[in-house]
């Protein structure tokens, strides 16, 4: 597998500095397992590496395509973990998974919603890595879209529309 898609890529780093998360990964489905995609800030994860589905929540968000932000009752320190579904044309194609610093509160209704705004976005990546299909928008469609919101809803949809623009100056 060749390094992490861009966008996917930006998505979580994007979901990651919007939640202020410490780290955040992509999982998606590649053959008959679930990896990580695209890994962002400090967390020990690593792109490539397979997915338990029974762990951090990852496994219920795939089966349920609900998000899930859970305080971690085993950790002495109280790490926060938020799983959104990357959902795409009505396909499930993965999750974002992100994980909060020690003793952080647990991730807001708030910083779910945001989280679930990046998640649109890698679905919509996703769903192109396995190729050309019909209704799946280009990266510059992606990126006028997201303009167009960044104007209509400036507070959820600046960083947003930032970041997918950067990836195509």
């Amino acid at each position: 597998m060749s390094g992490p898609d861009p966008v996917v890529q930006a998505a979580a780093e994007a979901a990651r500095r919007a939640t202020r998360a410490v780290g955040a990964r992509v999982v998606a489905e590649e053959g008959e397992q679930m990896i990580s995609v695209a890994v962002a800030g400090e967390t020990g994860w690593r792109v490539g590496e397979t997915v338990a589905l029974d762990a951090d929540g990852v496994g219920y968000v795939l089966a349920s395509a609900q998000p899930l932000s859970v305080a971690d009752a085993d950790s002495p320190e109280g790490t926060p973990t938020l799983c959104v579904p990357c959902i795409f044309d009505g396909d499930q194609l993965g999750a974002i998974e992100l994980v909060g610093a020690p003793g952080q509160d647990a991730f807001s209704i708030d910083q779910t919603e945001t989280a679930a705004l990046f998640a649109d976005v890698a679905a919509a990546a996703l769903a192109g890595r396995a190729g050309p299909a019909a209704g799946v928008p280009t990266a510059r469609e992606l990126a006028s879209e997201l303009a167009r919101l960044e104007v209509s809803d400036p507070l959820r949809y600046a960083s947003l529309a930032r970041a997918v623009n950067a990836l195509l100056a």
